[in-house]
């Protein structure tokens, strides 16, 4: 059985077909349970998909898993697409896709509304904030360490991570408010604010260079949404990412929010469309060619220098996200205790490295938000 499906792994016709219906919904269930970031999104696909149902066999998924994960964008919901391809063609991808997202970008547009109708600066709300970026940047901290260790396994592949890590913390200690800037808090109102089109194309770019994962996003937007030309605060940026790591969804989901401060609905819409479409489009058009190159290990050394890069991209900006967390800038922050940033972000930190579950990063960001709001009470 594993040989034939091997021996046809470039067709997606060895597989029985699902009607479109049928893979939304099963798709629909991952994106619920979609909790603790891609690890343990791959992990719940494989169990499922490969050991439990068998849709295709171990070399198989660890082909496609490879290919994907060299790839810009979120690898979980790239596999998604490829599943649903599978079973269902181009809209079967789609169906696939569009269910595993649905119920995390769903949430992050109810969390933005909430957001900009509830924050505030004098109360407890920006305290918690900012004991939440403090864990949080631990977790991004431990994920930045993990992919590193992945994409680099060879001595050419850390050198070339590392060259690329040292490069991005020179160009933002030369430039610093190109990206990752330090700024006061506060509302920032753009003179004119970004068109939906804008966002669009702003989301776009950010998938298209996410190579390695979503947490190379990051920086991308990050420079575009919090530089000279942004619309939003380096805090409400932080404060994407942590509500977007607690979702059952891809990280790349904090960019609905990025796009709801700037454009309101239209905007979360578009910029989210843009962050997206580049998962849905490498599938779509270029699943055949995919499935070609995972018999090709000629090109796999490209692919591991282009892997090697985007770790040493994510190290950079996992530092300096952390620099920014334990430096917070608001004048309510002052209200938490002046260690507390730091004993945050290593609790965050140990907590994900000794205790890998679906729940631990819910676990950490409510604990952190717990005792955000009760030492803003004490002191």
């Amino acid at each position: 059985m594993q040989n034939t499906d091997d021996a046809t792994s470039t067709s997606p016709l060895a597989i029985e077909r699902l009607p479109a219906h049928r893979i939304f919904t099963r798709f629909l269930g991952f994106g619920v349970r979609a909790f603790g970031g891609p690890t343990a999104q791959i992990a719940l696909l494989h169990e499922e998909l490969v050991t439990q149902d068998r849709w295709v066999s171990e070399e198989r998924f660890r082909r496609a898993l490879a290919v994907y994960q060299a790839l810009p964008g979120p690898e979980a919901h790239e596999l998604c697409c490829w599943f649903g391809m599978l079973r269902g063609g181009r809209l079967g991808a789609i169906a696939a896709g569009a269910g595993f997202m649905l119920p995390g970008v769903a949430l992050m547009l109810i969390a933005s509304v909430l957001y900009t109708q509830f924050h505030d600066t004098q109360g407890f709300m920006q305290p918690m904030l900012v004991a939440v970026q403090a864990a949080i940047a631990g977790v991004i901290l431990r994920a930045a360490w993990l992919i590193f260790r992945r994409m680099t396994r060879t001595r050419v592949t850390l050198c070339i991570a590392i060259i690329a890590c040292m490069s991005m913390l020179a160009l933002h200690f030369f430039a610093p408010a190109s990206a990752l800037g330090s700024e006061t808090v506060g509302a920032r109102i753009p003179t004119i604010p970004p068109h939906a089109l804008a966002l669009f194309r702003d989301g776009l770019w950010g998938g298209l260079t996410s190579f390695g994962g979503a947490y190379v996003a990051i920086p991308v937007l990050e420079a575009t949404s919090t530089g000279p030309h942004g619309w939003m605060e380096h805090t409400q940026f932080l404060d994407a990412i942590a509500i977007a790591s607690v979702l059952p969804a891809p990280l790349v989901v904090f960019a609905t929010f990025v796009g709801y401060i700037g454009g309101g609905w239209s905007g979360a819409l578009a910029m989210t469309a843009g962050i997206f479409l580049p998962a849905f489009s490498f599938t779509l058009i270029g699943h055949n060619f995919f499935e070609r190159v995972m018999q090709m290990p000629r090109l796999h050394a490209l692919l591991d220098g282009v892997a090697a890069i985007a770790s040493g991209v994510v190290c950079a900006t996992a530092m300096l996200l952390t620099l920014a967390a334990l430096q917070p800038a608001s004048a309510s922050a002052a209200s938490l205790h002046s260690a507390l940033p730091f004993a945050l972000f290593l609790g965050g930190l140990l907590v994900a490295t000794l205790y890998r579950r679906i729940w631990t990063s819910v676990l950490i960001v409510v604990t952190a938000a717990l005792i955000g709001v009760l030492s803003s009470l004490a002191f």
